[in-house]
């Protein structure tokens, strides 16, 4: 049976943005490559979210995380018929933590991750509304504008891509699950990001950001991410994360 572990989360907010394809091109590895919008430009996933501690087949330190990614071409070829089949695929470019072990579980899963020095979130958790800083400044903001907001199950499933060099390039694919915005949306926050290293070399101005999409979680419900390896990798199913 294929790897498998969910996680649980209680807050999130999930941006689509463009970028100059030639800046991320170089971040990627050789084999990998991005999607592209109708503009010509690579389309960035940034998102920042509140994860619970524990899970499924994995002890989780409960975290703030924000990560930033790029659609990639999607390869359902090794996850056989009865696993989960992506609709969409990512390979993270950055991924930070407020936890210690779950910035060594990325790191350890095959995540590019970074450890800024003092980050900090700030986090309404009845609203969508929130900040992002560390020891370099402010990192981004955002708010929500639309305060009538509908919310409804949602089911999506999407393919990790990862890569380092013992293993080469490999993917998980997951179910995102539990309560989101219910109809697409491109205006319900305004995202604001800053001059910080953080988006360094991944050619994005700072600036209130024009949005392809953005989704959000309804606040403080529970919703999860399960994931699954294809059946051929073996992995330990249980993954013990250190508590920060």
């Amino acid at each position: 049976m294929a790897y498998r572990s969910t996680i649980y989360l209680d807050w999130g907010t999930f941006f689509l943005i463009e970028t100059p394809a030639a800046s991320i091109q170089p971040l990627l590895p050789a084999s990998v490559r991005p999607l592209l919008a109708a503009s010509g430009a690579a389309i960035l996933t940034l998102n920042v979210v509140h994860f619970l501690a524990g899970g499924e087949q994995v002890d989780l330190p409960a975290n703030h995380e924000i990560d930033i990614g790029v659609l990639v071409e999607l390869d359902n070829s090794e996850f056989e018929a009865d696993l989960p089949q992506a609709s969409v695929a990512i390979h993270v470019l950055k991924v930070a933590s407020t936890a210690r072990g779950y910035v060594d579980l990325c790191q350890n899963t095959g995540y590019r991750v970074i450890d800024p020095v003092a980050l900090a979130f700030e986090i309404n958790p009845a609203t969508l509304t929130a900040s992002v800083c560390d020891a370099d400044g402010p990192i981004l903001g955002c708010r929500q504008l639309d305060l009538d907001l509908e919310y409804d199950e949602f089911r999506r499933i999407g393919q990790d891509v990862m890569y380092d060099a013992e293993r080469g390039i490999h993917r998980a694919n997951y179910i995102f699950s539990g309560k989101g915005l219910s109809r697409p949306m491109t205006n319900a926050m305004e995202l604001r990001v800053h001059a910080h290293p953080f988006f360094a070399d991944l050619g994005i101005e700072p600036g209130v950001l024009v949005c392809l999409d953005q989704f959000a979680l309804k606040p403080s419900s529970r919703s999860s991410l399960a994931f699954y390896r294809p059946n051929q990798v073996e992995m330990d199913e249980t993954v013990q994360a250190e508590k920060d």
